[in-house]
């Protein structure tokens, strides 16, 4: 129900598509630890999927934040 009201939203994820310096959105969706399973990975295939350019792996909570500093600076 969340990605129906919100079809914009963009999906934080392991993936090959770094967030661009330019990127400019409102709504992102961030995992649990341990990412997506499978099914959810399949649900989310519309929807654009990013990573930001880190060797770090970050918890959720940490991602959130690293996603808003990106996004404001």
């Amino acid at each position: 129900s969340f990605v129906a009201k919100n079809p914009d939203v963009k999906v934080f994820d392991f993936c090959d598509n770094p967030l661009n310096q330019d990127a400019a959105f409102g709504c992102v969706l961030v995992g649990c630890e341990g990412g997506f399973s499978p099914k959810e990975k399949e649900f989310l295939a519309k929807q654009e999927v990013f990573r930001l350019q880190t060797p770090l792996v970050l918890r959720s909570e940490s991602a959130a934040l690293a996603i808003s500093a990106k996004i404001l600076l």
